[in-house]
């Protein structure tokens, strides 16, 4: 018997995925695109998310302000409306109604996983230029509510009241205040990778090389907010813990950014999705 929306939404996923393995497809974009749309129509089942919510899930591009993006979002989970593309079924979103991005991978090898992480953190950055230019031309005042209250958790020491109150932190806590409370507002992002890594430890050291080698390469690593929130990979998965939903503490203040699991992605990546809806769709 089938109990939970998560057991639906493994189960569709693992049959839509096994009638695409059963059809050889050796042209690579047409194969990607399928499983693309398996993606799709699993988040975009009435078991997954209510349609009374009236969210849809559409690929496309984003913008931000007047730019659009130039980076191809594979699904992403939106609210409100967006423009279609001519005839095409590709739409561009404001990023302000985006609230999950998807970067889907057939197979999740260590060159894939660098290009995805390359590409969700470019539009995560274009989110922080946008926050700051609100914030500098437009007089907003963001939600810090569950930001504050993650810091407080983390530190142990009283959050800001508000978001201009960051300038009277000292710089770490600044730094950290500043990345909770882009978690808690920008979309959320994901590498839905079908198949690819056989261990827990292979997801995690891959992982591990890629910012070791950005550190050797570049000088700096990768800075949260470039991390996706959710990396899948076979029965695998990298987590961020940024309270969205899942949050993680070492001993007496020490934030654990990211951790894994083996425990059904499928139920992982409704979890996250979930925690971003229950806080509502404004920023």
């Amino acid at each position: 018997m089938i109990e939970k929306a998560s057991e639906l939404l493994e189960k569709f996923i693992k049959a839509e995925s096994e009638k695409l393995q059963g059809i050889k497809m050796p042209h690579m974009p047409t194969l990607g695109s399928a499983y693309e749309e398996v993606t799709k129509q699993g988040i975009d089942n009435e078991f997954t998310i209510p349609k009374f919510l009236k969210l849809r899930v559409v690929s496309g591009f984003i913008s931000t302000g007047d730019e659009m993006l130039p980076q191809q979002v594979d699904c992403m989970l939106v609210y409100g409306d967006g423009n279609r593309y001519g005839l095409t079924e590709q739409y561009v979103y404001s990023i302000d109604k985006v609230l999950c991005i998807f970067e889907v991978k057939k197979n999740l090898r260590k060159a894939d996983f660098i290009d995805a992480i390359q590409h969700l953190g470019s539009i995560r950055t274009k989110f922080a230029e946008h926050f700051e230019h609100r914030l500098i031309h437009e007089s907003y005042k963001p939600d810090i509510r569950i930001a504050a209250k993650e810091f407080s958790k983390i530190t142990g020491k009283t959050a800001p009241k508000k978001y201009s109150d960051i300038h009277d932190l000292s710089k770490s806590d600044a730094i950290l205040f500043y990345v909770l409370v882009q978690e808690s507002l920008a979309p959320i992002t994901i590498i839905h990778g079908y198949e690819g890594y056989k261990t827990e430890q292979g997801l995690r050291t891959t992982f591990v090389d890629i910012i070791e080698e950005r550190i050797q390469e570049e000088g700096d690593g990768l800075g949260i907010p470039s991390i996706p929130a959710l990396v899948t990979s076979n029965q695998f998965c990298l987590i961020k813990s940024n309270s969205v939903p899942f949050s993680v503490i070492k001993d007496k203040n020490e934030w654990v950014a990211i951790c894994s699991t083996r425990y059904n992605p499928a139920k992982m990546i409704l979890e996250i999705i979930w925690s971003k809806i229950s806080r509502g769709c404004s920023r």
